[in-house]
């Protein structure tokens, strides 16, 4: 996750799309604070949301940690309604953004 929010800002203008991924325990608030900076510079529609999740890490006991794989639906979502996202808010970055993301378009000459 980069910090940098006029690198996201500047692309999102440029109608680029900024993916927010990585979402978990951990990382829940700063994301909030990620999305809530996007959204007061009215950049939603080029924002997608995701999770990186599992448990295994070379090297570390067991492959170390569990990351929940339902945070997004079990955690965050709430978390987001709590910080005042709507449910269309929520439907861009879960439904509408990918569905527009990776529609592949053909061109014909």
């Amino acid at each position: 996750m980069k910090d940098d929010m006029a690198y996201h800002i500047e692309t999102a203008n440029q109608k680029g799309w900024i993916a927010f991924d990585g979402v978990n325990t951990e990382t829940m608030e700063a994301n909030i604070g990620f999305l809530q900076r996007m959204k007061k510079e009215n950049l939603l529609d080029y924002v997608l949301v995701a999770q990186d999740s599992g448990w295994y890490n070379v090297g570390e006991p067991k492959g170390g940690n569990f990351k929940d794989y339902n945070c997004i639906i079990t955690k965050f979502i709430p978390l987001l309604k709590q910080n005042g996202f709507t449910q269309t808010e929520l439907d861009k970055f879960f439904v509408n953004n990918p569905a527009k993301a990776f529609t592949v378009k053909v061109r014909r000459n």
